[in-house]
């Protein structure tokens, strides 16, 4: 597909027989051609003939750059239509597509890895004995397994090791340790002649503290197929720390013996570490990923820096760095069905070339800002990581470790990084720290056995489009607020929506997925549901601006539907003739001249920097909030859909999609 024709990040439901494998029969009275719906858009123009469509599922950061092209230009014959997820911090996007099966054929997910469950197997093909799974490093290969299978493979992640102030090592004659017993010889070294911080790491979170300490320890007490079958008897309560992790918390004792780490270590800010490092010079050494350089030059250092391995012993195989796989990929098990056998093939080509060395490098690029998981492929070599390649080339690359196998996860690591700062206060010992680890994996394992069951508001008839998705959250809003119209961005993670209803229970979950998205800003208002008053004139500006057509632009395409307004907008129309109609409820001619009361999330008529804290380019500028809700969706629009009882998508026109008009 060409670059000019990016894919919307909607897809439809209706469409799932013709778009998504195996879905189900193509309705034979459809007479739309390909690539379009009636209640969904899908590509910004008609679809090519001639070649076998396949769809493709993506997230935001998780993700290659240019996926699309990258695909198409090592199959000519296919077009590759991207669908783009996202899911608000409460909601489980991911998991209401496993539920009810709903994936493209080729899945990018970096969700996928935490689920444990016989889902995988009924959403995913088993990959296990494929000739290009042997390509990848095997430890790699050990943190996508489930129930000695392979329903997913990891792509390539950040590294993250030790970077250190190369300058100051050039300064003061220090060398670069290849043991573990170099590397604390050395911070007793930094700490005695310097006034500098050996290292200054950050635990404040407790994702910090696992990946280093997991990296540091790996060799000892998780590599290797025995540790692998003790983590996965003690992820679910069979086993205990105690007789298997001491090496790690003699380790932790090493390093603050040495001055690597101290009980402040727990309270640093992430930025306050960066600073020392790249700006003030105040430190040697941070765990960090091989993004340093970048941070550098933003910092405006004038030092340089390069990146060593965790050194856990002090044999020549000990060293190892933490990998963080930006996503992980799968396909649609539904491929596996009868009358899918060429796509299937199809595919499975795409999956080997993916697997490659070639294909590596092209979902890397050119930057060398990632590493491979596959075997043999090489790393752009530079100054920075040659002390780390020799680690890469062996595959000692340390994947997320996963201590307890249930989806919230969150209270056993708070238990885990309070026993390891309790260490370095010396009010708890490593027995203590095993034993409230223990004890906390059991209690949330009993707790996810006796799960309360989620208030129920209403049901829906049948699933919906994302469009029809949004065409009800605008309805709901409309009488929720109490206002004339109502407008939700849609097919944007920014103050919008990208999910859909699915056919069942409406619960606060449900709500929760489908509502405002995963990003917030430094406004404590942003992403909040909010009223204003608009002219018509105003609302048309808002409806125009739901088509972009410069391509730079199309990766967050965005679509505005309303409450309370007919609208007729033509996705395969020229520049600025998208919208084609717009009329009251009734059909009568809408004023534009008038003034109207518009509930809408406040920040979707804007667009968003890229960190989304940043807003920029106001679709009406001046427009400002005059009621800011800070009431959840569920809150706001739950006892909407309780009024409601049983919901289904509009068949009331209230949205019409023209395919007719076709701009060149």
């Amino acid at each position: 597909m060409r670059y000019r024709k990016f894919i919307s990040l909607l897809l439809s439901a209706t469409l799932c027989a013709g778009m998504l494998g195996g879905c189900g029969m193509q309705d034979t009275e459809q007479k739309l051609p390909v690539g379009a719906a009636e209640n969904e858009i899908i590509a910004y123009q008609p679809v090519e003939d001639g070649k076998m469509l396949i769809t493709v599922r993506a997230e935001y950061n998780g993700m290659p750059e240019n996926l699309e092209e990258i695909i198409e230009a090592q199959f000519p014959e296919v077009d590759v239509v991207l669908r783009l997820h996202a899911c608000p911090e409460k909601g489980d996007e991911f998991n209401q597509s496993l539920d009810h099966q709903d994936f493209e054929d080729i899945v990018f997910s970096w969700g996928i890895s935490v689920i444990e469950d016989d889902r995988l197997s009924e959403n995913f093909v088993d990959l296990s004995s494929k000739g290009f799974v042997s390509n990848y490093f095997t430890t790699a290969l050990n943190s996508c397994e489930y129930n000695g299978h392979l329903y997913y493979l990891p792509g390539p992640g950040k590294i993250q090791g030790i970077v250190y102030d190369k300058t100051l090592f050039d300064e003061h004659g220090w060398k670069v340790p290849t043991s573990l017993d170099e590397y604390l010889a050395l911070c007793r070294t930094i700490k005695e002649e310097t006034d500098l911080l050996p290292a200054d790491f950050t635990f404040k979170w407790a994702s910090g503290l696992t990946s280093l300490i997991n990296a540091w320890a790996y060799g000892d007490v998780l590599a290797g197929d025995a540790n692998y079958q003790w983590l996965q008897k003690y992820a679910v309560g069979e086993e205990t720390m105690a007789g298997h992790m001491e090496p790690l918390f003699e380790l932790f004792q090493k390093l603050l013996d040495a001055g690597a780490i101290s009980a402040d270590t727990f309270e640093r800010e992430p930025w306050d570490r960066s600073v020392a490092l790249y700006s003030e010079h105040a430190t040697a050494m941070t765990a960090e990923t091989q993004m340093a350089p970048s941070y550098a030059q933003s910092l405006e250092s004038t030092h340089e820096y390069a990146m060593m391995p965790y050194w856990g012993g002090n044999g020549p195989d000990s060293d190892y760095l933490a990998v963080e796989n930006s996503y992980h990929i799968a396909v649609n098990k539904k491929l596996e069905n009868k009358g899918n056998e060429k796509k299937y093939d199809k595919v499975m080509e795409i999956m080997a070339w993916l697997s490659s060395v070639d294909g590596q490098l092209a979902i890397i690029g050119d930057m060398g800002m990632v590493v491979s998981n596959v075997k043999d492929v090489p790393m752009v070599s530079n100054d920075f990581t040659k002390n780390v390649e020799a680690t890469i080339e062996k595959g000692h690359l340390v994947p997320d470790t996963h201590y307890v196998k249930i989806s919230d996860s969150k209270e056993f690591y708070k238990t885990f990084h309070q026993g390891f700062w309790n260490i370095a206060k010396g009010t708890q010992t490593p027995e203590d720290v095993m034993r409230d680890c223990d004890a906390k994996v059991k209690e949330l394992l009993r707790g996810a056995a006796e799960e309360t069951p989620e208030t129920v508001y209403g049901s829906a008839t049948k699933d919906f489009s994302r469009l029809e998705t949004g065409l009800y959250l605008a309805d709901a809003l409309r009488r929720a607020t109490d206002t004339d119209l109502s407008i939700i961005l849609v097919g944007k993670a920014s103050c919008g929506t990208v999910s859909r209803i699915y056919e069942g229970e409406i619960t606060d979950t449900v709500l929760n997925t489908i509502g405002l998205n995963t990003f917030s800003g430094e406004d404590p208002d942003f992403n909040k549901f909010a009223v204003t008053t608009m002219t018509g004139d105003q609302i048309v500006k808002i409806l125009q601006s739901s088509f972009e057509d410069d391509p730079k632009f199309q990766s967050t395409f965005t679509c505005f539907v309303i409450s309370g307004l007919k609208v007729e907008y033509a996705p395969w129309a020229g520049t600025g003739e998208h919208l084609v109609k717009v009329t009251n409820a009734d059909g009568s001619e809408f004023d534009l001249n008038k003034t109207y009361s518009v509930s809408y999330c406040n920040g979707s008529f804007t667009m968003q920097g890229s960190s989304s804290t940043e807003v920029t380019n106001p679709i009406i500028p001046g427009l400002e909030p005059e009621k800011v809700y800070q009431e959840t969706i569920a809150e706001l629009l739950g006892p909407v859909v309780q009024a409601d009882k049983e919901i289904a998508p509009f068949t009331d026109g209230r949205l019409v999609l023209n395919w007719d008009m076709i701009g060149q």
